[in-house]
């Protein structure tokens, strides 16, 4: 090879510390997995390994680490119940969750929580540290797919709800409820405190505005326009 004589330009150093990271897993295995898959990747450093909320917080004080990699469930509580309590102790940790599985109500709650990453535990290993280095650039990480039927449902819960409230009344919409839980009319009136009386007023209202005749008609449409559960308790 020819030496040209030129020196080669000087690598920057790499701030370990910069990029501090606590893990936190009830399952201690995986919890060791993700810190060797973090140790391993030059600009991170994981300082404490926990399984428990209780260690969890005492790391958090004692590190305030850059990150903090969580399990969604977290032994006596969620993640999402330790996020004030780390921020307080450690403003600047950035915090990513990691999720067995995902449904639509948990992705909501992370946006809602202003988590900085998300990521199911069955995706690539590698995009871990890919989540670790877009969160530490400024950036966010959340799975898009899980992400945006999340949204889709909330969404349509949402217009659902407002098509219900604009046709029917708060007791109205009670009634429909107890009406989809298979409830007679006395048993209506001993949850809801009113009379039978005011239980038949409510559904003759309530038959006459959706414009069916029978609780099971109205059960059907209540269903069908997202107003209720489909398999309410």
């Amino acid at each position: 090879m020819k030496d040209d004589g030129q020196v080669p330009a000087p690598q920057p150093a790499i701030n370990r510390l910069a990029g501090t990271t606590v893990v936190a897993d009830t399952q201690p295995l995986f919890a060791e997995g993700v810190r060797a898959m973090i140790d391993g990747a030059d600009e991170f450093t994981v300082v404490s390994c926990v399984s428990t909320i209780a260690d969890l917080h005492e790391s958090v004080e004692r590190a305030k680490p850059a990150f903090a990699v969580l399990d969604m469930k977290l032994e006596g509580g969620s993640s999402f119940e330790q996020l004030s309590r780390i921020r307080s102790a450690s403003p600047e940790t950035k915090i990513i969750l990691l999720a067995a599985e995902l449904d639509a109500a948990a992705a909501i709650d992370a946006v809602r929580h202003d988590v900085h990453g998300l990521l199911l535990k069955t995706m690539p290993t590698d995009l871990l540290i890919a989540c670790l280095r877009k969160v530490a650039a400024g950036g966010r990480w959340v799975e898009m797919r899980s992400l945006g039927s999340a949204i889709e449902r909330m969404l349509a819960t949402d217009q659902a709800q407002q098509s219900a409230k604009a046709l029917l009344s708060d007791r109205e919409l009670e009634m429909v409820r107890f009406v989809c839980r298979g409830l007679r009319n006395k048993e209506i009136a001993t949850r809801a405190h009113v009379s039978e009386g005011t239980v038949k007023t409510h559904l003759h209202n309530i038959y006459q505005k959706v414009g069916v005749s029978s609780r099971l008609a109205l059960m059907r449409v209540a269903q069908e326009r997202g107003w209720v559960a489909e398999h309410a308790d």
